[in-house]
Order: C-alpha cells, then structure tokens, then sequence
C-alpha cells in the first residue's frame, strides 16, 4: 500500500463518497457477480478500499470500475455488433484493462471469456478485480502484464496483429499529445491488419484541447481532446502507420448522458471539460 493513500483521500476531489453505483452495473453485480441488491453499496465501498490501497488513481476514487466502455456503445448500437463478433471467435483486448469491467460486460451477456484478453501496468488491479465480481473460476480471459511503450513487452512480443476489437477505455488521456500518438500506433500494430478491426474507447476530453498536470509529478502532464485534436492525432497515426480508418469521434457534456452522470462527479475537473466517445474502424 502506498503509504500516502489513507491520507490522499482526504485532499484530493477524486475521492467521492458515498461510492455512486449506476443503473447499469447495478444489474452486473447483481445478475452476473450474485450479489444481492442490499449489499451492493458495501460490496463496491470495500472493494475501493482495497483498490486505492493498490493505487489511489483517479479513476479508482471515482469508482470508475462501474462504467465500463461498453455502455456508451449499447447508446450508439455498436455494442450489439461486437458481441456478436466476440461470439462468433473474434478476439477482444481491454487495453489499460484495470478491473477489467468490460470484459465483465460482454461475459454477463455471453460472449466467450476464452477469445478475451485484458492488459495492464498494474497486475494488481485485475487480480483484485476477481474480488469485484466474483468469477475467479468462471473469468478465463488472459491477462498480459505490459507497459504499451515498451517494444520488448510480452503484449509486442507475442500479440502483434492479432485482435478484432480492441477498447480503449480512459486511457489515451494518460499521456501528453506525442505519447498518445506512440500508443495509438501500438494498438494499431496489435490490431489485426484487415479492414473492419474496430478501436473504441472514451476519455476524459476539454474544450478547448488543453494539457494538464496530472498531479501526480511536476513531469507527468496529459492532454485533453476535442474532436478535432483527436482527429488531428488519428491522421498522424494513420501517417506513421500507413493505414486507413474511419474515425468517429464525439463530445459529451458531463451530465447529458447516463455514462457521464451524475455531472456532479465530474465537475472537480473543471468547466471546460467533457467527454470524449470514439469509434475508429479500419478500412
């Protein structure tokens, strides 16, 4: 346990209590994880506790285990068409997976955890997701521990052009503008090279763009996109990748949708921010 992380919690705007459980994984705890509807909450609050103990992100204050990628997607009816890909054989990466929790969302629905795969710096997150939704003996999606930058990672070694689907949840927006566009190319190299591989994923976004500290390093900034500096990145990827993509990319205001509520939640982060959707399909 980092042993700033009893005492984080006491002056950083992540930390949000009481934990706020959506609609939506509501019902995966219930109907997949088997946990009952009274003690939801308590489930979720221990399981943050021994989450932050393990990193005190952000994304782990703000309980953002709870809203898988996914969901958007069920909004725009792409979710239906990757189910039905992952059904029928093709393979899924959660890149910068943490807990995992869309993984999770497509297993409740059926897809096969075999044609699954998650990964992430943080081996501890995944593992500690078992806890969170109770499937240690039925989860049988491969976990790959890799830093997405590091060209002898196992994840490069190995798995080079080889998945349909990747998500990318909340991860982009880690990195500043150049790093960005490193790992955009990676997941391109990871995706299979033939037209219909599909990345989708939402983040954190600003209008207009901007950088920012992330707080945790004077040297650790991120950059926040709008839709036309996320454009802007893409093209730039597709340059160096020399590939062709369809990009779809939206902004969301905190608030308009049931993903990105309640807008309380979000507003530590300021006015100028917002949410950033994408669906980017290779050609």
């Amino acid at each position: 346990m980092p042993w700033y992380s009893s005492i984080l919690r006491l002056v950083v705007p992540w930390w949000q209590s009481p934990v706020h459980v959506p609609d939506a994984a509501r019902s995966l705890l219930h109907n997949y994880s088997g946990i009952a509807e009274d003690q939801i909450e308590q489930h979720v609050t221990t399981f943050r506790e021994k989450a932050w103990s393990i990193n005190p992100y952000p994304c782990v204050g703000m309980c953002m285990f709870l809203r898988p990628t996914l969901h958007f997607a069920k909004v725009d009816n792409e979710y239906e068409q990757i189910l039905n890909r992952v059904k029928g054989g093709e393979r899924v990466l959660d890149v910068g997976c943490a807990m995992a929790q869309d993984l999770r969302t497509l297993a409740a629905d059926g897809a096969p955890t075999e044609n699954m795969f998650g990964t992430d710096i943080t081996q501890e997150f995944w593992e500690a997701s078992f806890d969170l939704f109770c499937d240690r003996s039925r989860m049988q999606a491969t976990f790959i521990k890799s830093d997405i930058f590091d060209d002898h990672s196992p994840l490069v070694r190995d798995y080079e052009n080889s998945f349909d689907i990747l998500i990318c949840g909340d991860f982009f927006h880690l990195f500043n503008f150049e790093s960005q566009v490193q790992a955009a190319i990676r997941c391109v190299r990871l995706s299979r090279a033939r037209p219909g591989t599909t990345i989708i994923g939402k983040q954190i976004g600003a209008l207009p763009p901007m950088t920012i500290s992330t707080g945790f390093s004077s040297k650790a900034h991120m950059y926040l996109h709008d839709e036309s500096s996320f454009r802007k990145m893409w093209t730039e990827v597709e340059e160096q990748t020399q590939t062709r993509w369809d990009v779809r990319v939206r902004t969301v205001a905190f608030g308009e949708e049931s993903f990105w509520s309640p807008s309380q939640a979000f507003a530590w982060m300021g006015e100028a921010r917002c949410g950033i959707e994408f669906v980017i399909v290779r050609l």
